[in-house]
């Protein structure tokens, strides 16, 4: 039986719930209308709704046989696509295609802020097969200059290095300005919404803002955290004990990225202690939104966020002191901080041509 045709070959994953990596695909699949895309999904994950002229193949079970499985797949099928996009966060993630023959162009883009710290953790056999991987690919797209050090460190010629952002902003995005705007009119003056999100590691400095919000408790301050990624870990535990006692806080978990989007678009500071990020499309999505913006400065920041010294809680708590203090005199609006442009027809340039 002949293989489809696409134009585009994805690997990386589109789960729910909410996360940097899968966002990221999903924006850009719905961003690149008009081609046939293949997502090759290697992580176990809920179904996700995606539009028509996308096939989301993902494995059925998180299982060494489930990634077998989907090898097989991909060797079977053959050539699908004449452009192969590959997206990791880790980039011990490159192990996991070895199996998978090269055909056509291979455009790479790992999405951690800190590769380098990653690959050191990783015994020399591992490290060595990164390497071989990363030889494999026609072209690599870094998020930060950072990254691309990583790259040059393996001997990445520049040729094939290419500096890009990994910012699409969402296919509803219409709609969550017309959500702001709504809630700017509404809100009841002298009252905040404070949103922050990651996964429940130390990484995410998720325990900043319980915090935070524990040492200036105000019940006009509502605060929305929300959580993804596995809960059964002692961090999840931890926070949810800081968190049990304060009224104005809440947890959530188990929201896809409609939802939280939602939840952004409806808010007025938005909160991001993170000391890995590659770029932070939360941050670029808050800032276009016109709230008030707090970011670690471990990156290159989209817009102009109020930055504070990485892993400083004394510089966090300052920096989210001030843009909560500004935003109680005068709510944040939409246009107030300016606004980021994507890079959906960059990206559809780099490759789709």
């Amino acid at each position: 039986m002949q293989s489809p045709h696409y134009d585009l070959q994805i690997f990386g994953p589109i789960p729910r719930p909410l996360g940097g990596v899968a966002d990221f695909i999903q924006r850009l699949v719905c961003a690149l209308d008009g081609n046939k895309i293949l997502v090759r999904d290697m992580y176990a994950g809920e179904k996700t709704r995606l539009p028509g002229h996308v096939v989301h193949e993902r494995l059925d079970g998180r299982s060494e046989l489930a990634i077998g499985r989907m090898w097989a797949s991909c060797l079977l099928s053959g050539p699908v696509a004449p452009v192969t996009f590959v997206n990791f966060s880790n980039p011990a993630g490159l192990v996991r295609i070895i199996p998978i023959k090269k055909s056509g162009r291979w455009v790479l883009m790992l999405h951690d802020g800190g590769l380098g710290t990653l690959y050191a953790k990783h015994a020399r056999a591992v490290r060595s097969l990164i390497d071989r991987q990363l030889q494999r690919f026609d072209a690599i797209l870094c998020i930060s200059k950072d990254q691309m050090q990583f790259y040059r460190d393996r001997s990445i010629g520049d040729d094939r290095l290419m500096s890009v952002r990994s910012y699409v902003r969402p296919s509803n995005w219409l709609d969550l300005l017309s959500l702001r705007r709504d809630y700017i009119r509404d809100a009841r003056p002298g009252t905040l919404v404070v949103v922050t999100s990651g996964s429940a590691l130390p990484a995410y400095r998720l325990d900043y803002v319980l915090k935070l919000a524990r040492k200036y408790s105000n019940p006009n301050i509502q605060y929305r955290v929300f959580i993804y990624g596995p809960r059964d870990t002692a961090h999840f535990q931890q926070l949810s004990r800081l968190a049990e006692d304060l009224p104005n806080v809440r947890l959530l978990t188990d929201c896809d990225a409609a939802e939280f989007n939602t939840a952004l678009a409806q808010s007025d500071v938005y909160l991001r202690p993170f000391n890995r990020d590659s770029l932070g499309i939360v941050v670029a999505d808050a800032w276009n939104l016109g709230l008030g913006v707090v970011a670690s400065d471990c990156c290159e920041r989209l817009g102009a966020p109020k930055l504070f010294a990485t892993d400083d809680y004394e510089a966090f708590e300052a920096a989210s002191n001030e843009v909560i203090a500004a935003a109680l005199r005068e709510r944040p609006s939409i246009g107030a901080t300016g606004a980021w442009t994507d890079e959906k027809d960059r990206l559809r340039q780099l490759l789709l041509g």
